[in-house]
């Protein structure tokens, strides 16, 4: 089958390039006989993006590796690429496999290394003219931040005129001096975030109104329209730090100067005072959670945090979320001495750590763990390899970009998060890999340790232990019941079943779902009988379908 990739430069003048291209490639299959698939790019794609940044040569690239595609056609070597990388990555794609490349009606063999030499110099030619053009409109766009001309998103409080040129907008302004006079009286970025979403006040998001903004927050992706999106604190924050607000305008390539909203001494005098505000410094902790950092909110994918007095009368865990009023799950929250009473009993005192630990090592197959391990490490290799592609593209579009740094400092600051993420998935990976190469000593290892667990230890030593066994524990409660799920680490075992149980309101009993374990928690269900608490624990049952779908 023929591929007929089309694409059209948004720089490119001819509006009927990407028709001519359809027709022209469509003539040539049927003159050919061939059976054809488009791919049709569109207008606007760059030639100097990468095979992966243009989704239509990806899925024709890919074809031709599973072979269903056995034969391309362009119009000419610059519609596949503008890009010395990109010509590179497709040559290597062909001569891989038994694909034949043709631009218009000419057949291109790069089994030649003729051929390639002058497909090579040819792109390069064209990577020189687009490297050009980029230069001269970076200069454009850094002369006219000189004149006070902008280009693309303003900052809030901003736009500009018919000519360009960057001006006031007064009714955002207007916002502006409030955030910046209600930071002076002392309201945090929260506070003051809460009373403009009360208030009804737009955001700059609400104004556009269209499309949608994608974020990812602890690993889950949530797609909110742009016409719903609140004012945060954080949003507050980036607003009082922002430098353009005394007239100075940060770009990448310079300071420039830009109206100011408020005077200098005045913005400084906001900012030097931020870290006073109630919710900007939060007060010294000295209390002590054995959990902290390994609890998860079943509904909003929060981390827990705990929360006590030295009377006791705050003592739980709770959802990060009740922080913000806007932003409360529901979820409720967890006695701290309970759930922490009843992990140390139950894994450690009770040795269910170390039964699943020995059933887990007697099961396991280290050879095809090992295969498998090692084919993740290969995938998180190339995420990262793209990962930095993808932040060196995105610096690269900053310098040439008039818009503001913190336009950019969003994307910059996901893709940072996201090579963390995968530093961590790769760290660990190595870690198992070495764990399963030298799994016998490991299995020794954990169960001497596990067996040597005592009761009686210190709080410092308890904490340890957990957070090192122990992966995270997901909170969800619903009709009167807490339904949790444990999760354990890789260096004990890595794919053992999760484990769920119930715990009453009440803190009476707890319940393992599928071994049927019962556990009394409060002295009331200490004295009980086993008939009683097994009548207990089936109530419990009874009322699970109700709480929660594992």
């Amino acid at each position: 089958m023929l591929g007929i990739y089309t694409r059209l430069s948004k720089e490119d003048e001819e509006s009927n390039s990407i028709s001519n291209q359809k027709r022209e490639g469509v003539a040539f299959a049927t003159k050919r006989n061939f059976n054809y698939k488009l791919f049709d790019e569109g207008q606007g794609l760059s030639g100097g993006l990468s095979i992966e940044d243009r989704p239509q040569l990806l899925e024709l690239t890919n074809a031709i590796k599973e072979g269903v595609i056995t034969s391309v056609w362009f119009r000419d070597q610059n519609r596949l690429e503008r890009d010395s990388g990109t010509f590179t990555d497709f040559v290597k794609i062909i001569k891989g496999s038994n694909c034949d490349v043709y631009y218009s009606d000419e057949k291109i063999d790069y089994s030649k290394a003729s051929v390639v030499f002058q497909g090579t110099i040819y792109s390069a030619f064209s990577q020189l003219l687009k490297d050009l053009q980029g230069e001269k409109t970076k200069k454009a766009l850094k002369d006219n931040a000189k004149e006070g001309k902008t280009h693309g998103i303003n900052p809030y409080g901003y736009t500009k005129d018919s000519n360009s040129y960057i001006i006031i907008e007064g009714e955002e302004a207007e916002v502006v001096k409030r955030i910046f006079k209600m930071s002076l009286e002392g309201k945090g970025t929260n506070k003051i975030a809460e009373i403009f979403n009360s208030e009804g006040i737009p955001t700059r998001y609400n104004k556009i109104g269209k499309g949608t903004l994608t974020t990812k927050n602890f690993g889950k992706v949530k797609i909110t329209k742009k016409k719903d999106i609140k004012w945060s604190g954080n949003t507050i924050r980036s607003v009082i730090k922002n430098t353009i607000y005394k007239g100075e305008r940060h770009l990448k390539s310079g300071v420039y100067k830009a109206p100011n909203i408020v005077e200098p001494h005045y913005w400084q005098r906001v900012n030097d005072n931020l870290k006073n505000n109630a919710n900007n410094s939060g007060k010294v902790v000295n209390h002590k959670y054995m959990l902290k950092g390994i609890m998860t909110c079943g509904i909003c994918g929060r981390n827990y945090y705990g929360r006590t007095r030295v009377n006791k009368k705050d003592n739980y865990y709770m959802c990060s979320s009740k922080r913000y009023k806007t932003e409360n799950c529901g979820n409720r929250s967890i006695n701290i001495d309970v759930l922490e009473n009843f992990i140390w009993q139950r894994f450690f005192v009770d040795k269910e750590l170390l039964k699943i630990t020995e059933a887990y090592f007697k099961d396991t197959d280290s050879e095809s763990k090992l295969t498998q391990i090692r084919a993740d490490i290969k995938l998180i290799n190339k995420e990262l390899i793209e990962n930095d592609r993808m932040r060196k593209k995105a610096r690269k579009l900053a310098l040439l970009s008039d818009v503001d740094d913190d336009e950019f400092a969003s994307e910059i600051k996901q893709l940072k998060i996201n090579k963390n993420d995968l530093d961590i998935k790769l760290r660990r990976l190595l870690d198992d890999e070495s764990y399963y190469m030298n799994i016998n000593l490991n299995k020794e290892k954990e169960v001497k340790d596990l067996n040597e667990i005592y009761t009686e230890v210190l709080f410092n030593q308890k904490r340890e232990v957990i957070q090192k066994y122990i992966k995270d524990i997901i909170v969800y409660y619903k009709n009167g019941l807490y339904a949790l799920k444990f999760r354990y680490k890789f260096n004990i075992t890595p794919e053992v079943d999760d484990e769920a149980y119930l715990i009453d309101r009440n803190y009476n009993v707890m319940f393992e779902l599928c071994k049927k374990y019962i556990l009394p928690l409060s002295d009331k269900a200490k004295k009980m009988s086993k008939k009683e608490l097994i009548a207990y624990a089936d109530n419990l049952w009874n009322d699970f379908d109700k709480a929660i779908d594992y």
